[in-house]
């Protein structure tokens, strides 16, 4: 989804219901000239590479990465160089760098003391449902800011990972932790399949460990439920010895 935060915001509130729980990774002009730093491209440049990611149809299966942002690049400034040819005089050509070569001093001075603080770092992703989203990237980005948006919902990650035949309730969890995912990753590498795969992998392990069978002695649980119903009462215990080595016997029954 690419266009002007507001635009988004009526596109995102018009296609989804105001309660639909989703993760936004979000790309900016600056994430696009962050991740191909090496390039050093211009902000027309970076603007249409978000509008090209934008259109990708693998956007779900491999992410959007430093790799895809490099081919589609590689593709604009190929396009460039067939459409056009510039030939200018040697002498204003000497003109130019030498500008150049002033500007370059200009900036060195001004990134020493003195310099203006860097801008506030910004949500690269996001979750929550579409009101509360909305609100989000309207607060954090300028209304008219152009963006693109690859949305994740648990209809997305089902159908990535349809072999796998997930629950809803897995596959919710699963959009639920993109949005702690590596912040540097998942610009540097993408968000795609693999990603969701192992988030899944970590999902179901976590599931399993809460889920399991713990044996504990019925002396041990008579004192925590007797512990927690004072506790509710009265605020404390008077002697916790007790109660500390039966929680302690408990945790170990959990963490063998």
């Amino acid at each position: 989804m690419y266009g002007t935060v507001n635009e988004i915001c009526e596109q995102l509130r018009l296609r989804y219901k105001s309660d639909e729980l989703m993760t936004l990774i979000i790309w900016t002009k600056e994430d696009v000239r962050d991740v191909l730093d090496s390039a050093q491209i211009t902000d027309d440049t970076a603007d249409e590479i978000l509008q090209q990611i934008d259109g990708l149809d693998s956007q779900h299966e491999y992410g959007v990465s430093l790799e895809t942002l490099q081919a589609v690049l590689d593709s604009i400034r190929e396009d460039e160089r067939q459409a056009r040819e510039a030939t200018v005089p040697a002498a204003a050509l000497e003109i130019a760098l030498r500008v150049a070569w002033d500007f370059m001093r200009l900036e060195d001075a001004q990134s020493g003391e003195g310099a203006a603080a860097p801008p506030p770092i910004r949500s690269q992703k996001m979750y929550g449902t579409v009101s509360q989203l909305c609100h989000r990237l309207k607060t954090e980005f300028q209304g008219e800011e152009k963006i693109t948006l690859i949305i994740w919902r648990k209809e997305d990650v089902m159908k990535v990972l349809s072999e796998e035949h997930i629950t809803e309730e897995t596959a919710a969890e699963i959009v639920c932790d993109l949005s702690t995912w590596d912040r540097d990753a998942q610009h540097e590498a993408g968000v795609g399949a693999e990603t969701v795969r192992f988030i899944a992998s970590a999902v179901r392990h976590a599931a399993a460990r809460r889920n399991r069978p713990v044996t504990v002695s019925a002396c041990d649980l008579e004192i925590l439920a007797e512990a927690a119903g004072r506790l509710l009462e009265t605020g404390g215990d008077d002697d916790p010895r007790a109660i500390e080595d039966a929680l302690s016997r408990a945790w170990e029954a959990i963490n063998p």
